[in-house]
């Protein structure tokens, strides 16, 4: 046995670890898909454990392609939590979900009949790690996880000016360990960088469990108070609207952004008809001045 299989095997208690406290903490965005993302994770994991302690070619093949699974799912899930955290809820939804299992799914089985298409692995360079040449569904694949990530982290860092301090210590934590194996995985697919003769995806994503950890021991995550002002406001059943002494909205949500403009058209309804009774008064009192003169 490698030294990479404990080294994986303490990386999956940790997950585990990680979705146990997830599971058991109160309900806060982003929440059920991070679980989803670490579960995935540790299939991911578990696969490359098998590979690497397999001695026929066949059995190392036949875990790579189930690798696929948690492949897809992992870095899915992240991004659509990590933006459900930022404020995003809508990719965090049944229906979101449901693709996302089943976009999963579909690059999976088309891993497992790789055989017949040849559309992900083309052929086997290396028998002993194993390496391969790619197809075309490979690299549609790594490109779209590459760019959800992307764009994941390039709307989390927008939101990072509006949050308060804690939520953006929460949001630095969780980017950090967005790019740690993100990076990894880039470097082993461009430039063949590897850990222990392997890809360094898997080691790397050690760094996202202690990450996560950390931020939801010291920084509050998943739990709701901490969380930015909007966040809370847009899952709060009843409208809300902060107002100053004067009157002057501060800070509403969509349902409360109605009662304002619905009491800002009754104020302008009841400024008319107030104008407009001063006008019949005055109008009066100027037709008895009249009278009186003459």
């Amino acid at each position: 046995m490698s030294l990479s299989t404990p080294i994986l095997f303490v990386i999956a208690i940790l997950v585990v670890a990680l979705v146990m406290r997830i599971l058991k903490s109160p309900e806060a965005p982003g929440r059920m898909a991070f679980a989803l993302s670490a579960v995935a994770s540790v299939w991911w994991i578990a696969m490359v454990v098998l590979r690497l302690n397999s001695v026929e070619l066949s059995e190392k093949i036949l875990f790579s392609r189930l690798a696929w699974f948690g492949m897809v799912a992992t870095p899915l899930f992240w991004s659509a939590a990590l933006l459900d955290h930022a404020g995003y809820s809508q990719l965090t939804r049944r229906v979101p979900i449901a693709i996302m299992l089943a976009l999963s799914m579909i690059v999976g089985f088309a891993a497992l009949t790789d055989g017949y298409h040849s559309w992900i692995y083309t052929g086997v360079l290396n028998e002993e790690r194993p390496t391969f040449s790619h197809g075309w569904l490979f690299y549609a694949v790594l490109g779209t996880m590459y760019l959800c990530m992307l764009l994941a982290c390039l709307l989390s860092i927008s939101q990072l000016k509006r949050a308060s301090r804690l939520h953006r210590r929460q949001m630095l934590a969780l980017l950090v360990a967005t790019c740690a194996p993100w990076v990894a995985n880039a470097a082993f697919h461009l430039f063949g960088f590897r850990l222990f003769d392997d890809d360094p995806t898997p080691f790397a994503f050690s760094a996202t469990v202690l990450a996560v950890l950390i931020a939801q021991q010291r920084g509050k995550l998943f739990i709701a108070p901490p969380i930015a002002r909007d966040i809370i406001f847009s899952i709060l059943p009843d409208p809300i609207v902060v107002l100053e002494p004067s009157g002057m909205v501060l800070e509403n949500q969509s349902r409360g952004a109605k009662v304002a403009r619905l009491r800002r058209r009754n104020s302008r309804h009841e400024a008319a008809a107030l104008a407009s009774a001063d006008g019949l008064c005055q109008t009066g009192e100027s037709g008895r001045q009249r009278e009186a003169d003459r």
